[in-house]
């Protein structure tokens, strides 16, 4: 499928199915909800601190974690053989039935 072929009506029609809609919906109020605690986080170190280092600092601190874990699973992903992770997540799927 080339991007010359989906038209509207293509780009739309996971919508058609309720538990995609709940999915998406949930995952938007989601992603929201961590925009805002991201945001309230930042403004709430600047209004207590009053030093943009502080800032830096706790942004950074926030973000090590997936960085760190990121690149440790990459890793483990990478070294071990694809053929396990790819026949289970074939076996799982609907379309192999």
């Amino acid at each position: 499928m080339t991007m010359q072929s989906i038209t509207g009506s293509d780009a739309v029609r996971a919508f058609r199915h309720r538990n995609y809609r709940l999915f998406f919906s949930g995952q938007a109020v989601s992603l929201v909800g961590s925009w805002m605690q991201s945001v309230a986080q930042a403004w709430l170190v600047l209004t207590l601190t009053n030093d943009p280092l502080i800032l830096g600092v706790v942004a950074a601190a926030q973000w090590t974690p997936v960085l760190l874990l990121g690149l440790f699973g990459g890793l483990i992903a990478d070294t071990l053989p694809n053929g396990g992770r790819s026949s289970c997540a074939s076996r799982r799927s609907p379309r192999s039935r």
